[in-house]
């Protein structure tokens, strides 16, 4: 997972107050993919300076995750209402979702979503944002933003690679 938080922290072209603002903020994570997400999220831990007890940083982190699919669980047979199923070409994994009154809601349940048509079943999203406990290794999503394409891109190259050239190296001053 790409750590977005420490891009900018070391990033020369952020105004010094984003940087600062960012030692009391939580964590920013891009997932590559729902493998890489599932590889690294049991060893995703705040940095040792957010670790304090006045600060919320160092009790969850967020992750982005682009072009997802989503669907319904199901358990015996019922539909499970707080889970969801992420997945593309990498894997799968189950997360929560979770309406008002719940703990960490997002604006609307999965199957409110639904009911207004904002979703349909077995959909895609572009972004799809989560927030992780580090304590339970849990998920929940907090938003989405919706694409008009129906079907997952195929990527050319590597997100991180996309990343990274974001950054240009500094070159030497002769």
């Amino acid at each position: 997972m790409i750590n977005i938080s420490q891009l900018v922290r070391k990033s020369k072209q952020h105004p010094l107050t984003d940087r600062l603002l960012d030692f009391v903020e939580p964590e920013l994570y891009l997932a590559e993919n729902v493998a890489d997400y599932k590889e690294n999220r049991s060893i995703l831990v705040p940095p040792w300076f957010k670790r304090n007890p006045f600060s919320t940083a160092n009790d969850y982190a967020f992750i982005s995750f682009y072009n997802v699919g989503i669907d319904a669980t199901s358990e015996n047979g019922e539909m499970n209402e707080d889970l969801v199923n992420i997945h593309d070409e990498s894997g799968s994994a189950t997360i929560c979702w979770t309406g008002p009154g719940h703990v960490y809601p997002c604006k609307d349940s999965y199957f409110q979503m639904l009911d207004s048509g904002e979703l349909k079943p077995q959909d895609w999203v572009y972004r799809l944002d989560v927030r992780l406990i580090y304590e339970f290794e849990v998920s929940f999503v907090i938003g989405f933003k919706k694409n008009k394409f129906s079907t997952p891109k195929t990527e050319k190259s590597s997100l991180v690679d996309k990343i990274s050239s974001l950054f240009p190296e500094p070159e030497p001053s002769y």
